[in-house]
């Protein structure tokens, strides 16, 4: 990912993930919600490597990897993910659609 030099935090993300986020861009550029998901996409990666301990919801603490689980909603795009605030990172566990690209619930 492109850095804007603000970034306090590393993702890390799986590469089954990368794929998926890369279906569900495909997706909205065939209902024309490219530029709402990219938009979207790219103030979730603001997001993540600015402010992951700060915002989302925090579900649970791992003690043993030293992991905080979060779950945060950015328009139509949610993702759960770990932050390891001692190493600076942060780990995505799964991304989704919120209600689908075509407006569906």
């Amino acid at each position: 990912m492109l850095s804007d030099g603000f970034e306090r935090f590393s993702i890390q993300i799986p590469p089954r993930w990368i794929d998926e986020l890369k279906a569900m861009r495909d997706e909205a550029v065939l209902l024309g919600r490219a530029e709402e998901f990219l938009k979207n996409l790219k103030e979730l990666k603001y997001r993540l490597s600015v402010e992951p301990d700060e915002w989302g919801e925090s579900r649970e603490y791992l003690p043993v990897l030293q992991l905080e689980m979060r779950f945060g909603v950015v328009g139509i795009i949610s993702v759960w993910y770990g932050v390891d605030v001692v190493r600076q990172t942060v780990i995505v566990k799964s991304f989704g659609l919120r209600g689908g690209l075509d407006g569906s619930p």
